[in-house]
């Protein structure tokens, strides 16, 4: 039994057959008698209308017959078999829709599928009479009868003409329908001509209890008005639409190959991306190339004659004048929203105009599966604009500056800037450009430039705004000789009566005079009292008047936090630092971001702790990445700072790449903290490829190339304190003594671990254990602390203390081993830290995977040593030599040979005098410089 719903009224259940039962009525009756009462959905009479002699029901019109046959493809049409295989495989369900715009080719696909469709393929271009009844099911029952479907004697063969379809009339046809002779593919063409809800109620009828051997083709400009939920809940429908439809690359090839027409690989890219795949667009384009229009096919394709007229008929003449005119001035609009749209055309239903536009394939596309913002097709909306121009040519600059307005209230500073320009109000650029200066420190900072660059140079010293805005244009260029005069300009300007000094205008001068003017002569107090004006003013201003303030202050967080550091106070640096990484990230100024992980890691590579200063900088770096911003000179901190930390893990490849790229990013950058900082780098380079000349003379060109101006107290003590290293490997420690020795209550901890080296290298053990022991005090973590307890490891072992420089030893191995850092243990020079090494590898355990790497790479680290006096001693000499830094007496040392103490005194004259020394502890020293032992 079938049970079908009519049009929404009351439900006949039928047997094929049998008599029917409608609802509501207590008896049989037959269908024939079954009607409907219901007028249709515009409130009409219902459609069982008086007799028309001129349309029987199953005679249509001559003329109408051309509406069931299949439209022939034009000359040059492309078959496209990915398309013609997604109709095959969509008309196995009940119903395949192909819904796109006008243009797209949805006929012309389902005429060229038809030819290779297995099943017999029935036609109907649906018409606007097509909304009456008896007509509609007129043309479909006639489509059907021209395919030999309709077996005679059947249903639908002895239906008889009919002044109208009544309910009863359109249970016969669809149970004809179960009877036909073979499986038919139906094509309703135009089907979006259907609007009438009695029609479409009578389809929904038969989607509800579909006949078996039917399946319908729908072609559509606009969504379907039917109940398709239940098909698509149940996968019974295949849907095809505009992107599927759209040409691609090799399908837009073949049609103008088709019309023997030849275009480049550059134009055939520009005509894809303007018509979007648009199969009439692309066709019009072809047509304009073989009319003789090479020069430009695609360029000129807006403005072609075809294009405008086809647009204009077939999307823009059936809009009503409000909706039209809304298209107009939205136009001006890459991209719309409904609130932006109501801004500029006073539309308070924006929001379902554009969605009605979209459900009707208007060319107007949503973006996002809930969508708020919508485009145009490029050709509509060239189309709209050059209508706009034509009939109101002074709109658009008031369009543009009401989507500035828009824009700037919605903090979108780039596109409200994009409309000022377009609107070329360069008063209102300016001020816009200030308000959101640090916008040139985001990642939007080449489209924020690109902006400025529009306003023209007779403009630029209007204002201060304009003049900040063309100083902001020339330092991003690299001009930076004339950014002071711009400055002095900008004050002048100022200090005129008729200057402007809004808070935003003070703000930015503040702002641009600390990062270019105190940054690029090194002043770094007046860095941070720049900085820290510029914090005080920002403490009563309100985002009403300053849009950016915490961009702003995000970017003087920063500068504080790196004038303080260079300045000799860690600690507060740190704290600003901090703030500044924190208040960029939440506003979104990547540069400003990076640059503070930057200075987070150089401050970490003062304290020593190397990992820390690693896991900033490789943050920074891979950021800097993501971003695009590796090269920028925002990133020559973090760059650096890794150079040092790969450096501290003896990994000299990785530290010479990031040094090259921190180097590449600053050379045209005119910050001399950074040209320091990089000799620095380069220096630490050279020492550890064992060139100590080359480091040594790098040092003393970073001190005479630095600035006058430079005021930075701790770069000039990290110089000092690389110098004391390649002092102390040179063997000079004697030169170290004399820089620190006078300052011990002073010193850093860096400093004060470099002095106790070089003391226990000229033999001053005591007075070296005491000064480790102050630097581990002071830093009981990190580098510091390596270094520390190894020298207190062998001035325990010089002392004849073995537990005690065990112990030592390993609290520097186990803090080395947690911060990566190998070089303090591989390039300390001692031959007896060796030899303390391999013990520690039976004695400690958990630590000797750690400590055979630093064996195996001090076997190669170790530079040589910088002088080599007369050496030939003997084995025997050796021997003894071995035991001189231990307490054991000549006696003793002769007990542990087997040989007499007058031997032993023999041998020990001999090393005096070879090793050129008079005493036991100078023999000591001496021999260690030598690695000898």
């Amino acid at each position: 039994m079938t049970v079908r719903g009519l049009g929404g009224h009351p439900t006949v259940a039928h047997a094929r057959g049998s008599p029917t039962l409608t609802a509501g009525q207590g008896g049989d009756v037959n269908r024939e008698n079954a009607h409907s009462v219901a007028a249709d959905d515009r409130g009409a009479t219902p459609l069982a209308r008086p007799p028309d002699p001129r349309q029987p029901f199953d005679t249509p019109h001559r003329h109408h017959a051309a509406r069931h046959a299949r439209p022939r493809l034009t000359e040059g049409s492309v078959v496209r078999r990915r398309l013609t295989d997604l109709v095959d495989a969509g008309v196995r369900r009940l119903v395949t829709v192909v819904c796109a715009g006008p243009g797209w080719g949805k006929t012309e696909l389902a005429a060229s599928w038809a030819p290779t469709s297995t099943d017999p393929v029935a036609w109907l271009t649906v018409r606007p009479d097509d909304n009456d009844r008896t007509r509609f099911w007129a043309h479909v029952v006639a489509a059907l009868d021209g395919l030999d479907a309709i077996a005679p004697g059947s249903t639908l063969a002895r239906l008889e003409p009919s002044t109208g379809v009544t309910d009863g009339t359109l249970v016969r046809i669809l149970d004809g329908l179960d009877e036909l002779t073979k499986p038919v593919v139906l094509v309703l063409d135009d089907f979006h001509e259907l609007r009438r809800r009695r029609v479409l109620d009578d389809l929904d009828d038969l989607l509800l209890y579909p006949p078996e051997g039917l399946r319908l083709l729908l072609l559509t400009r606009s969504e379907p008005a039917l109940r398709l939920h239940r098909l698509r809940l149940a996968g019974d429908i295949a849907e095809i639409r505009a992107p599927d439809l759209a040409f691609r690359e090799d399908e837009a090839t073949l049609l103008f190959a088709h019309r023997e027409l030849r275009v480049t690989c550059d134009d055939l890219a520009h005509v894809l991306e303007r018509t979007e795949g648009w199969a009439a667009g692309l066709q019009l384009a072809a047509a304009s190339l073989a009319g003789g229009r090479r020069g430009r096919p695609v360029d000129g394709l807006a403005g072609d004659d075809g294009v405008t007229d086809y647009l204009t008929r077939e999307v823009l003449t059936d809009l009503p004048p409000n909706v039209r005119r809304f298209l107009m001035r939205t136009s001006v609009f890459d991209e719309v929203c409904a609130d932006l749209a109501t801004a500029v055309t006073g539309e308070p239903y924006s929001q379902r105009i554009l969605e009605d536009l979209e459900r009707a394939n208007a060319f107007v596309q949503g973006l996002g599966s809930s969508p708020r913002w919508f485009r145009y097709h490029p050709l509509l909306r060239d189309v709209l604009r050059h209508e706009l121009a034509v009939e109101s040519p002074g709109a658009v600059p008031e369009l543009h500056r009401q989507a500035a307005r828009w824009y700037h209230g919605q903090n979108a500073v780039i596109e409200s800037l994009r409309h000022a320009a377009a609107a070329r109000d360069w008063i209102h650029l300016g001020r816009l450009a200030v308000m959101w200066l640090p916008v040139v420190v985001s990642a939007d900072r080449a489209a924020f430039v690109a902006v400025l660059r529009q306003i023209p140079p007779n403009e630029m010293s209007t204002s201060v705004e304009l003049l900040l805005s063309a100083m902001l244009v020339q330092y991003t260029a690299g001009d930076y000789a004339d950014v002071p005069r711009r400055i002095a300009q900008a004050r002048d300007l100022l200090g005129r009566p008729s200057g402007r000094g809004t808070l935003a205008v003070e703000v930015a001068l503040l702002t641009i005079e600390a990062a270019i003017t105190a940054r690029r002569r090194g002043d770094m107090p007046a860095l941070v009292d720049a900085a820290t004006g510029t914090l005080a003013r920002l403490a009563h201003a309100r985002f009403a008047e300053l849009p950016a303030l915490l961009q702003y202050r995000a970017i003087a967080l920063c500068h504080k936090g790196m004038g303080l550091l260079w300045s000799g106070h860690p600690g507060r640096a740190d704290r600003y630092l901090w703030a500044a990484l924190t208040a960029s990230r939440g506003v979104g100024l990547v540069l400003v971001e990076i640059n503070a992980l930057g200075y987070l890691a150089l401050l970490a590579v003062t304290r020593g702790s190397v990992s820390e200063a690693y896991e900033h900088a490789a943050h920074a770096v891979d950021l800097a990445d993501r971003r695009g911003a590796r090269g920028a000179t925002q990133a020559v901190p973090a760059h650096l700072a890794l150079a040092l930390a790969e450096l501290e893990h003896t990994n000299r490849p990785e530290a010479e790449r990031a040094f090259q790229e921190g180097f590449d990013a600053h050379r045209g950058e005119p910050d001399v903290t950074h040209v320091l900082l990089s000799s620095l780098v380069r220096a630490r380079l050279l020492v550890a490829g064992g060139d100590l000349d080359a480091a040594r003379g790098e040092l003393r060109r970073a001190r005479s190339g630095a600035a006058a101006t430079m005021v930075a107290p701790a770069l000039d003590r990290w110089h000092r304190l690389t110098e004391s290293e390649v002092d102390l490997l040179s063997g000079h420690a004697e030169a170290v003594v004399a820089r620190y020795g006078r300052h011990t209550d002073s010193l850093l901890p860096s400093e004060t671990v470099c002095l106790a080296r070089a003391e226990l290298a000229i033999g001053g053990l005591d007075l070296a254990e005491a000064l480790a022991a102050r630097a581990r005090a002071a830093a009981p973590a990190g580098l510091v602390a390596v270094w520390s307890w190894a020298v207190t490891a062998l001035v325990a072992d010089a002392q004849g203390h073995g537990n005690r420089s065990a112990d030592a030893l390993a609290n520097a191995v186990r803090i080395a081993q947690r911060e990566g850092a190998r070089r303090p243990l591989v390039s300390l020079g001692e031959r007896r830290l060796t030899a303390l090494l391999e013990r520690q590898r039976w004695l400690f355990r958990e630590n000797a995977n750690f400590v055979a790497d630093v064996l195996a790479e001090s076997t190669t680290a170790r530079p040589a040593p910088a002088v080599s006096p007369q050496t030939d001693l003997s084995d025997r000499e050796l021997e003894v030599l071995r035991y001189l830094p231990t307490v054991l007496t000549a006696a003793e040392i002769a007990v542990e040979l087997r040989v007499s103490v007058n031997t032993v005194k023999a041998h020990l004259r001999a090393i005096y005098r070879k090793l050129d020394v008079t005493r036991r502890r100078e023999a000591v020293v001496r021999a260690r410089e030598l690695g000898l032992i």
